[in-house]
């Protein structure tokens, strides 16, 4: 009886140790189980992690940054093909940037740096299309234009001196014009537009200067394009009265009507109004100024091509009478003319002569046009 009973309680004990080594194995299981979830999880987030940290732009409140293999990237950077900077810290630069004696700009908004002409604050820059440097200090060309980039990295404007020569600049665009210290003519075209017009504007583009054309308003009817040619190339448009009639023998009211129906032609065609007045056959008196409200221009130079001059004897009374702040008196209604700008200005050029529409005539001589002033020349 007493044998059974030890042999029982050996059982009993046998099974709550086996009880209780199944329970510690089966939680030591579910703790690995839970520990093996748990890590995947952390695996899987760190993959996610590392791979968004790989190859990618990252913000706080102090600004951007861009990691590449998780790691941040400074100094000059190319990102997605634009060229950034970041700085020590991996703070992606925005705006100005000086850097080894160099200017640069980062776009505020990508913070790409910036290459070519630029606006900036209302300003014209212009950066090296490869390095981004801004061009100081130095000549540009650009599409056969010429501007001075200042040190400022500004175009230079109107009077600018460089290395002390004076020079003249488009007080808009900062191309340059002409060399202060040599000497300029103007060549001034009455009556037209007429067909030869459109191939005198030919000339005056191939050998890139500017004229001042004074016209007849008579003539302006369907040649609203060549007005439009003449405004766009910068050559100066000026008035020349309706039909070419002797303006001492008019009377104030048709005098009045001559100027106003030809200035409204122009305006129509170009959006400008005229500045300049030439008066026919160059007829005027006291009278007729005190009436007009322009500047008369007339001229010291005749080049006689309207007396039936041929292209040599033209071209021979150019080179012989040409000084500086000439005048020439031309006419666009002669084919001979067109002829001996073409083989003229070449040769008038080897001379240094710069040739001026009226507006930069004035300009240049440093003289204010009076409205009832008479002009010859501009010494």
């Amino acid at each position: 009886m007493y044998k059974e009973e030890k042999i029982k309680n050996k059982d009993s004990l046998l099974l709550v140790l086996i009880t209780v080594f199944i329970s510690v194995g089966l939680i030591f299981f579910l703790q690995n189980i839970v520990m093996a979830l748990d890590t995947e999880d952390l695996f899987r987030a760190s993959v996610f992690e590392r791979r968004v940290a790989l190859n990618s732009w990252q913000s706080d409140e102090s600004g951007n940054y861009y990691y590449k293999k998780m790691r941040k990237l400074v100094g000059w950077q190319e990102v997605d093909g634009f060229w950034h900077h970041f700085d020590e810290t991996g703070l992606m630069s925005a705006g100005w940037l000086d850097d080894k004696e160099e200017r640069y700009y980062l776009s505020p908004e990508d913070g790409g740096r910036v290459e070519g002409w630029q606006k900036i604050d209302d300003k014209d820059y212009y950066f090296d299309p490869e390095k981004g440097s801004l061009i100081t200090s130095q000549w540009l060309t650009q599409d056969d234009r010429r501007y001075y980039m200042t040190a400022d990295g500004n175009p230079a404007k109107n009077l600018h001196s460089v290395d002390g020569t004076e020079y003249y600049f488009d007080e808009i665009t900062g191309e340059y014009l002409l060399d202060a210290s040599k000497p300029v003519l103007a060549l001034t075209f009455d009556d037209g537009p007429v067909e030869n017009t459109s191939k005198l504007l030919d000339v005056l583009d191939k050998n890139s200067i500017k004229a001042t054309f004074f016209l007849q308003g008579k003539n302006i009817h369907g040649n609203e394009e060549v007005l439009k040619r003449m405004n766009k190339g910068g050559h100066t448009i000026a008035n020349h009265s309706y039909n070419h009639p002797d303006f001492t023998e008019l009377s104030e009211e048709d005098i009045r009507w001559q100027i106003e129906e030809t200035d409204r032609l122009i305006f129509d065609a170009t959006g400008r109004k005229t500045f300049f007045f030439r008066s026919p056959y160059g007829s005027t008196n006291e009278r007729v100024e005190s009436l007009l409200a322009k500047p008369t221009i007339l001229w010291n130079v005749d080049s006689g091509d309207w007396s039936g001059s041929s292209v040599d004897e033209i071209c021979d009374m150019l080179l012989d009478t040409a000084e500086d702040g000439t005048i020439v008196l031309m006419h666009d209604t002669y084919s001979s003319t067109v002829s001996a700008i073409d083989k003229v200005v070449p040769l008038l050029k080897k001379r240094d002569f710069q040739f001026v529409n009226m507006d930069m005539l004035f300009k240049v001589k440093r003289q204010t046009p009076e409205l009832d002033g008479v002009y010859y020349h501009l010494n």
